[in-house]
């Protein structure tokens, strides 16, 4: 299990890149260039460009938002692929009727893979995988190939039919897998926006030193200043969508609480339609906790942005029954 990294920032992505091109920009500026690097070295067109740099692959990383979508990709992919490969035991299944006495059905039926074929159909992938390789293994038997075939019970090519739609569903398998790996994506995404912030800092911070007897100047370099410009308080505005799991119909009375890192909570339930909308909010990181009776709680983290109008569409699943009762011992 990947344990995610803590970013070191409050602000969102959008904020932090924004403001760190503005620190990155003025720094490099002829007049400023000059008196930073009076004061240090270091300050010089490379130094930014290398800062620039770092912003751009930052960038480049996968957002939060995309990495939860090629995942979701990757299951329904996975949905089809394993609609032929199930499909394909129910064709062994009747060419197994065929091909034994009656009585040799069920233990054939389990040699095939029947005990897999329950989960497989109820999307468990491990499952489909175990199935596919039980009919691989019983269709190259020789005996029972041998039966399969006799007196033109099973079409010749379809042992290679199963070989093939088994092997695509590795493959999607495999990148499923891949792309489940959201905690490796998502700390290669704080990793990349923590040394954005980091440069930020330290540049402004350096830049109130080099430019003390230019106020005006100092003023580009500070990190409450910047924010301002970029996100205006209550400027922000957060919608969010609920659904019931499998049914998709709408909640009403959920209980949705937003908060800022250092600020007070807002809290507001759905309505009719399952919808909540937070109006004139400050842009923030946000953390989104959502709750009802009878479900599961969530919580997960959204950037709100100033004038993005942000969205989520949430799928909320029931409360797990509880466990049977324990049979009192004999």
């Amino acid at each position: 299990m990947v344990i995610e990294l803590k970013a070191d920032y409050t602000l969102t992505e959008l904020e932090l890149y924004s403001m760190s091109q503005m620190v990155i920009n003025s720094g490099k500026d002829p007049v400023n260039i000059i008196k930073m690097s009076n004061y240090k070295d270091k300050y010089t067109i490379p130094f930014f460009t290398t800062r620039q740099n770092n912003l751009n692959a930052a960038k480049l990383q996968e957002t939060a938002t995309e990495i939860i979508i090629d995942h979701v990709i990757k299951r329904d992919e996975l949905v089809t692929l394993s609609g032929p490969c199930c499909a394909n035991f129910l064709k062994l299944k009747g060419y197994i009727k065929d091909a034994y006495p009656k009585s040799q059905h069920d233990a054939m039926n389990i040699a095939a893979g029947a005990h897999y074929y329950a989960t497989a159909m109820n999307q468990n992938w491990e499952s489909v995988s175990a199935l596919n390789t039980a009919m691989i293994h019983f269709t190259t038997n020789p005996e029972k190939l041998t039966a399969l075939l006799l007196n033109n019970n099973m079409k010749a090519a379809f042992p290679a039919t199963i070989l093939s739609n088994s092997n695509a569903f590795e493959l999607g398998h495999n990148a499923f897998i891949t792309a489940r790996q959201t905690g490796t994506k998502t700390n290669n995404k704080i990793t990349a926006n923590n040394l954005v912030y980091s440069d930020m800092v330290d540049i402004c911070a350096d830049a109130q030193i080099a430019l003390m007897d230019f106020p005006d100047l100092q003023k580009l370099f500070v990190m409450a200043t910047l924010k301002d410009i970029i996100s205006p308080p209550g400027s922000a505005s957060y919608k969010l969508d609920a659904k019931l799991a499998v049914e998709f119909t709408q909640i009403s009375g959920l209980l949705v609480k937003i908060q800022a890192e250092g600020q007070p909570a807002i809290t507001l339930t759905t309505d009719a339609t399952g919808i909540v909308n937070f109006e004139n909010i400050n842009p923030a990181k946000y953390t989104v906790t959502i709750s009802g009776p009878g479900l599961t709680s969530q919580t997960f983290k959204k950037d709100v942005n100033s004038g993005t109008n942000a969205h989520s569409e949430v799928i909320v699943h029931p409360l797990p029954p509880p466990p049977p009762p324990l049979e009192p011992p004999v």
